[in-house]
């Protein structure tokens, strides 16, 4: 029999009770909304470099550290208003080769990219900058009272609009079915590649010339079907491209399995 005297004690245990589910289920809605893009650990389990994105936000961070520990990289991931990408690529000793920051602000031609270069102490050796204003001629009204100077036939606008067709094609050489999911500017597509399946997954519009849609991307690839596979992670290496017309071009990527121990 329950006495009025144990009544405040159950109370008291059933408010903890229901405040540690409430913790758990906070936690579990956490961890399901962030979307890993890119993980490395260097050989004595530290991170080498780290990025995510939140889905319910499409915004995240990308960070990446030397053998010391020191920040090498910090900056933000983001799909909203346009896009903002970070690549990293690694050295045989886990330490960050390049990292190829890509942004399109509005979302629409214009473009910035950045490519940077470490040795493998994780210093910086060299860096690269790349945006739409330097390759794209622009006309400007010279104002009232300047004449207007015309342009040679060779430097016509018109020639800065061509667009091109950049295709994504995914090979999955593995041997069970993968699931990719493929963030580029504010898109996301998701895809299950069975084994030995060629699958169309995105096409990247860009203006005056080809780009590797891979490079203004960032990709996830997990096992389709049961547990992970310890020891294994999967990647997309470039396989080949091939001309279908004079603005259109495709390009070939596997999906392998790779042992990381």
């Amino acid at each position: 029999m329950i006495t009025f005297s144990k009544i405040p004690t159950l109370l008291f245990l059933m408010l903890c009770s229901l405040s540690g589910i409430h913790n758990i289920s906070a936690q579990q809605s956490k961890k399901s909304d962030t979307l890993v893009l890119h993980k490395e650990k260097y050989p004595n389990g530290k991170i080498s470099a780290y990025s995510y994105i939140l889905n319910s936000t499409g915004n995240g961070k990308a960070v990446c550290y030397d053998p010391q520990g020191k920040i090498m990289y910090q900056g933000e991931v983001s799909r909203n208003h346009g896009h903002r990408s970070v690549y990293f690529q690694h050295h045989p000793n886990k330490v960050v080769s390049k990292i190829e920051l890509s942004s399109a602000p509005d979302g629409g031609i214009q473009w910035y990219r950045t490519y940077l270069f470490f040795n493998e102490q994780g210093v910086l050796v060299n860096k690269i900058e790349d945006n739409w204003d330097d390759r794209v001629t622009v006309l400007t009204d010279p104002g009232p009272g300047k004449k207007e100077e015309k342009p040679a036939p060779k430097q016509e606008v018109v020639e800065c609009a061509v667009i091109y067709s950049n295709e994504a094609w995914l090979i999955n050489q593995t041997p069970h079915p993968v699931h990719v999911t493929w963030i580029a500017r504010q898109e996301t597509i998701t895809k299950t590649i069975q084994p030995r399946d060629t699958v169309f997954i995105a096409n990247l519009i860009q203006a005056q010339f080809f780009a590797d849609p891979y490079k203004s991307a960032s990709v996830v690839v997990k096992k389709a079907k049961g547990k992970p596979s310890k020891g294994v992670r999967y990647e997309l290496i470039p396989l080949s491209e091939k001309q279908e017309g004079k603005e259109k071009k495709r390009y070939y990527y596997r999906v392998l399995a790779v042992l990381t121990e």
